[in-house]
């Protein structure tokens, strides 16, 4: 099976769902793209991670939404989401428990039949209910994952792997960043031409150490918030980057809570403990 493609049969039109579909959609082909690679664990375990977050973000936004449209159907569609919830969440703990206990590629597979079903099936039955009401679901707000703060702020990205790039940009841009992508040392200090207010970038790009870029970027950018990723790093280094400024670190497998709050932090807006969405 090649990369899941999104097709306009897929569109409810319903703003805010459809573009949930589409996120979950980029996430589920990051699953596709890993398997294979060097890093196909770490890489395959931050995916998995927040496509378990972002299908219960999700599936809160589609609940409340069936409950402003009178939906009828709304109970049994919330037992389908805590069946389906509850998959993708045993297969995240099953390969973050054992990496071979999992075939990536069955994942994949199963996840592409599970988002299709879901959509053509469960969620077309609301879709009526959902046109009928003026303007319902017409925005995509943030307030993701129970934040309890939209963090704001431009956040700069800088990683080579593509799937940690996307599963970044699916975790800030949700929680209100700004948020710039570049998959190179080059490319990311070339970007510090423009404003950032975070810099978070890997620490072990291809032919930049960290602690090189993170001289670098102190250079051009000197008020913004460097924070290296790491799988692992020893004491030595981390010393080394916060003699170079790097004000902190995140581990690799990322998790959604340790990178808002590490984010947040350095914007000055610690993230709350979590409340319903």
């Amino acid at each position: 099976m090649g990369r899941f493609v999104w097709d306009e049969a897929l569109a409810l039109g319903i703003p805010m769902v459809d573009e949930d579909h589409k996120v979950l959609i980029r996430l589920i082909n990051e699953v596709e793209d890993c398997i294979g690679r060097r890093d196909e664990f770490i890489t395959l375990a931050s995916v998995l991670n927040m496509l378990a977050d972002y299908t219960h973000y999700h599936f809160s936004r589609e609940e409340k939404l069936q409950v402003e449209i009178d939906y009828p159907g709304r109970q049994q569609h919330q037992q389908v989401h805590r069946s389906l919830a509850g998959q993708v969440d045993r297969i995240y703990r099953r390969y973050e428990a054992n990496q071979r206990s999992i075939n990536a590629r069955e994942v994949f597979d199963f996840l592409c039949a599970w988002l299709t079903d879901h959509i053509l099936t469960q969620d077309m039955a609301y879709r009526p209910y959902a046109l009928k009401a003026s303007g319902v679901g017409a925005s995509a707000a943030p307030g993701w994952l129970n934040a309890g703060v939209e963090l704001g702020g431009r956040v700069l990205v800088v990683d080579g792997n593509a799937g940690f790039r996307t599963v970044l940009d699916v975790m800030l841009t949700r929680a209100g960043a700004s948020v710039r992508l570049a998959d190179s040392a080059e490319a990311g200090l070339a970007a510090l031409a423009e404003p950032a207010d975070v810099v978070l970038f890997d620490w072990a790009l291809p032919g930049c150490p960290g602690v090189e870029f993170a001289a670098a970027a102190r250079k051009l950018a000197p008020a913004a918030r460097l924070v290296g990723l790491w799988a692992p790093i020893d004491g030595d280094s981390q010393t080394l980057g916060e003699a170079a400024g790097v004000v902190g670190f995140i581990a690799k497998p990322l998790s959604t809570a340790a990178v808002l709050e590490t984010v947040g932090e350095c914007l000055g807006r610690p993230v709350s403990e979590p409340v319903d969405a």
